[in-house]
């Protein structure tokens, strides 16, 4: 369906798709590629998002992206390096500290890899909006809302800090939670 004049009236797909050609083109014309986004659903098949950004680039339009919920991307240009730590590494671990994460959902690889891990003895500290069964015995879980999780972790690090002299040895993370949180 398409609006036109006011009225909306059935078309068949060419003419819509025509449509939706012509009015891009129009405001790329008018104020450049770059003032144009296209937003994909991050709950579309890979395929989908290809194809979509296949279509897009094919405008000369590279602004695409799935990020829906996303409010800040001021870390885009950080290089985060995966060379420095191992999903093996995980079992290496003393304690694991889950901040604001569903882990089972968002990263199931890891999630075992931290159940495993916690059955030679790695403790799990949880700190979230919400509680979950997060099937991994955690030994700590505290649930808080949006600024009490900004104060909770501004606290965290101010005592890391403050106790390590700008040194955070891992058994110290236990001790600062579980006072920051009493």
């Amino acid at each position: 369906m398409v609006k036109h004049k006011g009225e909306w009236r059935e078309i068949d797909w060419q003419s819509a798709l025509q449509t939706v050609l012509d009015g891009t083109n129009k405001v790329k014309d008018e104020f450049g590629p770059d003032q144009i986004a296209g937003f994909i659903s991050p709950h579309s098949t890979l395929e989908e998002a290809y194809l979509f950004r296949v279509l897009l680039c094919g405008m000369g339009i590279n602004n695409v992206d799935h990020r829906l919920r996303e409010q800040s991307f001021d870390d885009e240009g950080y290089n985060y390096n995966p060379d420095n730590w191992c999903l093996s590494d995980i079992k290496l671990s003393d304690e694991v500290v889950l901040v604001g994460c569903n882990i089972r959902a968002e990263q199931p690889i890891i999630a075992n890899r931290v159940r495993q891990a916690t059955l030679q003895g790695t403790r799990v500290i949880d700190i979230n909006f919400f509680a979950a069964n997060l099937l991994i015995p955690v030994d700590t879980q505290v649930t808080v809302n949006a600024k009490a999780m900004i104060n909770t972790l501004a606290g965290i690090a101010k005592e890391l800090l403050i106790r390590t002299k700008g040194s955070c040895p891992a058994v110290v993370w236990r001790l600062m939670v579980l006072r920051v949180l009493v």
